[in-house]
C-alpha cells in the first residue's frame, strides 16, 4: 500500500514536471514571437516614413526643376 502511493506521487512529479516544462518553452515561443512581431511593426513603421520623406523630396525637386 506504502509502495502504491511513493509511486504514484512520484509518476505525479514527473508528469507535472514535464507539463510545467511544455508550458514554459511554450510561453518563451510566445513571447519570442510577440516580440519579434513588435520588431517587425517597428521597422515597418519606419521603412513607411522614410518612403513618405523620399516621396516629399522627389515632389519638391520636381517642383523645383519645373519653376526653373
Amino acid at each position: 500500500m506504502g509502495l502504491m502511493i511513493v509511486l504514484s506521487l512520484f509518476i505525479s512529479y514527473k508528469l507535472i514536471k514535464f507539463l510545467c516544462g511544455l508550458c514554459k518553452r511554450i510561453i518563451e515561443r510566445v513571447v519570442y514571437n510577440l516580440c519579434s512581431r513588435q520588431e517587425f511593426l517597428a521597422d515597418l513603421k519606419r521603412f513607411e516614413h522614410d518612403l513618405i520623406r523620399m516621396e516629399m523630396l522627389s515632389r519638391l525637386k520636381d517642383k523645383e526643376n519645373s519653376n526653373v
